[in-house]
């Protein structure tokens, strides 16, 4: 029994460790506005325009990827997570056709109720070659927020006054900071 859990626990992390990173950007060429731009991690949440809330290791506090959002997968059961030195990581989830976040690091994952974890996430590549990230096989959407050039990215149905857009992952050897901030997570119901 002990030997199957450690064999199985060994497969995790090692898939865990061989799932690539990547850093995500608005794929929509339709979409001038929006196209090319970095997808960001803020505050649990994710956004177009804003900065991260990426927080860099006590050793190296100007890491590389202090303004980059790196995220990896698919591990095991197609998850997703944030690319972090934290121990235990930060997984990524969708609200039930909302805006997608991220756990608190630490926090055993802790995720708010009425979720769907990433498995829903789905990775296509196009015939020219850009590796894009789905929801099932649909868009995502850029939301304006009022706050000039941030749009809340969202997986909502064809929202009103939204851009679709795909999120295209483009793969990264940059150092990951030790986790991304999650101010009030914990808090979220």
């Amino acid at each position: 029994m002990k030997q199957s859990i450690i064999a199985g626990m060994a497969a995790l992390l090692s898939t865990t460790l061989a799932a690539p990173a990547y850093v995500p950007y608005v794929f929509n060429t339709s979409q001038p506005a929006i196209d090319g731009l970095p997808i960001t991690a803020n505050n649990g949440y994710f956004w177009i325009g804003k900065p991260t809330t990426a927080t860099c290791p006590t050793y190296d506090s100007a890491c590389p990827s202090q303004n980059t959002t790196i995220i990896s997968g698919p591990t095991y059961g197609q998850t997703w997570w944030m690319g972090i030195l934290e121990e235990g990581g930060q997984r990524i989830f969708l609200p039930t056709y909302a805006q997608p976040g991220y756990s608190a690091a630490d926090s055993n994952n802790f995720t708010p109720s009425r979720v769907y974890y990433s498995y829903i996430l789905n990775t296509e590549t196009t015939t020219d070659g850009h590796l894009l990230l789905k929801y099932y096989h649909s868009d995502w959407w850029a939301c304006p927020t009022g706050e000039e050039g941030v749009w809340e990215v969202t997986a909502t149905l064809d929202p009103a006054g939204c851009l679709p857009f795909a999120w295209e992952l483009r793969e990264t050897t940059a150092a990951a900071p030790q986790y991304y901030n999650c101010e009030g997570c914990e808090s979220r119901l």
